[in-house]
C-alpha cells in the first residue's frame, strides 16, 4: 500500500511539474520562487505568475530588496518586483560600500550609486 502511495505522489508531483513548463522550480521563500526554462531564469510568486521573466542567466539572492543579475556577460541590479534598477551593461559591479560601487565597462573603471547614476562616469 505504502509502495501504491508513493508511485501516485511521484507521478502527481511530476505531472504537475511538467504542466508549469519549467524546467526547474526553487523552493518558495517569503512567497517567491526562481524558475529556469531553456538556461533563462526567473520569478514567480505562489500564483504561479511571472515577477520577473525568463530572460536572465544569473540571478543572485535578494539583499537589502535588490538582486544582482547577469545576461550574456554583463550584469545589473533588479528590484523585488522584477524592475531593473540598474541597467544590465556593466562587465562587473562591485559590492556597494557606503551606497556606492565600482563598475567596469569594456575594462574601463567608474562608480555607480544604488540607483545607478554614475557618480564617476565610465573613462572613455
Amino acid at each position: 500500500m505504502k509502495t501504491i502511495i508513493s508511485i501516485l505522489l511521484i507521478t502527481f508531483a511530476n505531472s504537475a511539474f511538467t504542466q508549469t513548463g519549467y524546467d526547474h522550480i526553487g523552493k518558495f521563500k517569503n512567497g517567491k520562487a526562481f524558475v529556469s526554462r531553456d538556461g533563462q531564469i526567473g520569478i514567480i510568486d505562489e500564483n504561479g505568475k511571472e515577477i520577473v521573466p525568463l530572460k536572465y542567466d544569473c540571478i543572485m539572492k535578494f539583499k537589502h530588496g535588490k538582486a544582482l543579475v547577469s545576461k550574456d556577460g554583463h550584469c545589473g541590479y533588479i528590484n523585488e518586483s522584477g524592475t531593473e534598477i540598474i541597467k544590465v551593461k556593466y562587465e562587473y559591479i562591485g559590492k556597494f560600500k557606503h551606497g556606492k560601487a565600482l563598475v567596469t565597462v569594456d575594462g574601463r573603471q567608474g562608480i555607480i550609486d544604488e540607483k545607478g547614476n554614475e557618480i564617476v562616469k565610465v573613462t572613455e
